[in-house]
């Protein structure tokens, strides 16, 4: 025991309660979106899950049908996730049974029901604060492999006091379950060669998550299948590390997608033209409304991710229905230090040199790092390039919290050029 509590971080430790604990204090007042209650009223499916999952499959006759539509949009680890929050706060399905009407005003809205109850609001998000919670302990890990114990503190604290997850992670919605999905698949591709299964379940929860972390799924592939050598002992052990990725990662999607259990191949069809109609929707109304927010070009995409990902402040609408109404909720949240922590052209700036300087100083130590740090770096940085392409050829609305995806990554390239840094500064021979 003794031993067991001298191997503990005890300053990561306090790091992760400090934050944990600013995480729940202040998750009464991050301002509502109706997002929330669309999600909220998705959650019914956990119990659906539990009494009947095979009437979540997805069925033809039912195309039109606007819960399989929801199922097809949507991944089911978000709305699981918020069902338990509720379940455990004692709220059932019939309390989130009025989805959001944004053709309607707020007040009316209220009217409906569609407002959630504050204490039902809070339990969901709750919920999502334990996971986030979780995720800095994930990528605290990852650093430990990528960089040592000072990167991984580095890069748990500005995953802890970034803006974007201090407010989207915390709402009832599914970047929550993103940042936890995404920072698990990242210690997963770090561990690739010794535990390949956590590479599959990190891959699969990612994508359960929020289907916009899709990219990762063929990365932990090429990563666990990556031979040391090129003989036949090192292609034998990557065809099993393959085998155990591949039953890792469609043992958890066939497990928690009943979507898929009746005709599997139809409705991976209707996922993906749900998905594309949807986007192809969105940028027409877009490009109707608001031309110039619609990203045409590839300057505008490459803007649009630096900017949203580094600089904007934190966006608490992606249209303009509700502004009014939720400006007092915003106004407060704002006046609270460290809610726009790091924002702006010189926080934000400080953070996107931090991650180049990271990603810099990884490339040119690289070759002198033990054999399993540099494996554990090469596939942060594929999964890296790999996530950030397919958002910049995927996004075509500056939304800003279609790039949570990235959060985790930037976090930890950050957390290794600060505890680079810190080991440099701690080498140098005091003055005399």
């Amino acid at each position: 025991m003794n031993d067991l509590l001298r191997r503990v971080d005890w300053l990561f430790v306090a790091i992760l309660m400090v934050i944990t604990g600013f995480y729940v204090w202040g998750v009464r007042g991050v301002p509502f979106h109706p997002d929330e209650t669309s999600l909220l009223y998705q959650s019914a499916d956990l119990e659906v899950f539990l009494t009947d999952p095979i009437s979540l499959a997805w069925e033809p006759s039912k195309t039109a049908e606007k819960d399989q539509v929801y199922r097809t949009l949507n991944p089911p680890v978000p709305k699981i996730i918020l069902g338990i929050g509720r379940r455990l706060a004692g709220y059932g399905p019939e309390t989130v049974a009025v989805d959001w009407d944004w053709s309607e005003s707020w007040d009316v809205n209220r009217e409906r029901g569609a407002l959630p109850d504050e204490r039902l609001l809070v339990s969901a998000r709750l919920a999502n604060v334990v996971l986030l919670a979780f995720s800095l302990v994930l990528i605290y890990l990852s650093g430990l492999r990528v960089g040592g114990r000072l990167t991984g503190i580095a890069g748990a604290l500005l995953l802890g006091v970034n803006a974007l997850v201090l407010l989207h992670g915390r709402r009832a919605m599914a970047e929550g379950a993103l940042v936890f999905g995404v920072s698990l698949a990242i210690l997963g591709l770090t561990l690739a060669r010794d535990r390949p299964w956590l590479t599959g379940v990190g891959a699969a929860t990612a994508v359960l998550s929020k289907l916009s972390a899709g990219a990762l799924f063929p990365v932990g592939l090429a990563v666990v299948a990556w031979p040391e050598k090129m003989d036949r002992s090192s292609l034998r052990k990557a065809a099993i590390r393959s085998l155990m990725y591949l039953g890792a990662f469609l043992g958890e999607i066939v497990f928690l997608e009943p979507l898929l259990w009746r005709h599997p191949l139809e409705a991976l069809s209707a996922v993906w033209r749900t998905r594309l109609d949807f986007s192809s929707a969105q940028v027409e109304l877009f490009g109707a409304l608001a031309p110039s927010q619609v990203l045409h070009s590839p300057l505008q995409r490459l803007a649009s991710l630096i900017g949203n990902t580094f600089i904007a402040p934190p966006q608490f609408a992606e249209v303009g229905n509700y502004v009014s109404q939720m400006a007092p909720q915003v106004g407060d949240y704002l006046a609270i230090p460290g809610h726009a922590m790091l924002r702006g052209v010189f926080g934000g700036g400080v953070i996107f040199m931090l991650t180049l300087a990271g990603i810099g100083l990884a490339a040119l130590r690289f070759q002198r790092r033990p054999s399993t740090a540099r494996f554990a770096l090469a596939s942060l940085a594929v999964g890296f390039v790999a996530q950030a392409l397919s958002l910049y050829a995927a996004i075509s609305l500056p939304f800003q919290r279609f790039y949570i995806p990235l959060i985790p990554f930037i976090c930890l390239w950050a957390g290794y050029a600060l505890g680079s840094v810190i080991n440099l500064t701690r080498l140098q021979p005091s003055a005399r």
